[in-house]
């Protein structure tokens, strides 16, 4: 039997909203969890994935972090206004009804680093979701929420670690897209 590869990090780009953002998310967690059921997800796990990159290797992460440094998407506003379902994961999550141009160019620019940094590029489209809880029993009864406006400033890179109790995330840098005007 092989030994784990421990030099690996499991990471992530993300978006990680500030208190009060996470504090209105939580609130459409909550609303849902008699109806749903499920598992929710943490306030301070409470995020938004940009592109999930899987075991990373040092090399793999200084160059993704130099690839990184170079991006530049204008900061915008995620609006999360509706709430939907997956059956096959068992997934709650929040949304938006209009995706902005700037978090599909962020997102296009971090795919486009794991390919430069010799990863595997995620084949799906890329879906704009915040997980609300997992292993949910179905989904809610309403579609749209009060809309949450969140103006996204910053992404992250994030290691994850499974433990008993549920994953662990750690923002390991935060980059800082660029002021509108700038």
């Amino acid at each position: 039997m092989s030994e784990p590869d421990t030099t690996r990090q499991r990471l992530f780009f993300a978006l990680w909203p500030e208190a009060a953002v996470q504090q209105r998310i939580a609130y459409w967690a909550e609303q849902c969890a008699k109806s749903c059921g499920g598992k929710r997800v943490p306030d301070e796990n409470m995020h938004l994935t940009l592109v999930f990159l899987g075991g990373v290797t040092p090399e793999q992460r200084g160059c993704l972090e130099a690839v990184a440094d170079e991006v530049t998407v204008t900061s915008f506003d995620l609006t999360l206004d509706r709430i939907g379902y997956w059956s096959r994961s068992r997934t709650l999550w929040l949304s938006t009804s209009n995706t902005s141009p700037e978090l599909l160019e962020l997102a296009m620019a971090l795919r486009a680093a794991m390919s430069l940094c010799g990863l595997k590029v995620e084949e799906r489209p890329f879906r704009t979701h915040l997980t609300l809880r997992r292993r949910a029993h179905r989904g809610p009864r309403f579609r749209e929420i009060n809309p949450i406006v969140w103006h996204a400033t910053d992404f992250a890179l994030v290691a994850s670690e499974t433990h008993p109790e549920g994953a662990r995330y750690q923002v390991l840098r935060r980059w800082r897209l660029v002021a509108s005007g700038e």
